[in-house]
């Protein structure tokens, strides 16, 4: 899979000693990884990430880097009757290790949810990847 994600990070609301202490910022990243899935006979689907395959190329605060998220939680979804569209969403939660090329390490929890929309007959499908990303 490939795709880019578009992610935005709110001003906190400081905690005791001042804690998060990260700005506010607006960021894209374009990913890709393997992943696996099953198709069961009511029309549902789960897609699950081939360990260590997650790949981000950053723009915005960290232009330049890249990063690795070592799982993301499997996605649950429903097929379309005609096949050209699948919408997706995970439905547990996990903490995700974000490794950065500059040797950041952070863990997040993110929710993603997905359209898949089949939009012609070659194989350039499109996706898009919403993220809430809490620290």
């Amino acid at each position: 899979m490939k795709g880019t994600a578009v992610g935005i990070v709110v001003r906190p609301t400081p905690g005791p000693g001042g804690f998060p202490h990260f700005p506010p910022a607006a960021s894209t990243a374009d990913f890709r990884f393997n992943f696996t899935y099953v198709v069961h006979g009511d029309g549902t689907w789960i897609a699950t990430m081939v360990p260590g395959s997650y790949t981000d190329f950053l723009t915005g605060p960290r232009t330049g880097q890249t990063a690795t998220v070592d799982a993301i939680p499997p996605t649950t979804g429903m097929i379309s009757e005609s096949g050209k569209t699948l919408i997706a969403a995970h439905v547990t939660t996990a903490v995700e290790t974000h490794t950065y090329s500059n040797g950041d390490v952070d863990p997040e929890i993110c929710h993603r949810s997905r359209v898949y929309i089949k939009l012609d007959d070659d194989d350039n499908d499109h996706d898009h990847d919403h993220r809430d990303h809490r620290h």
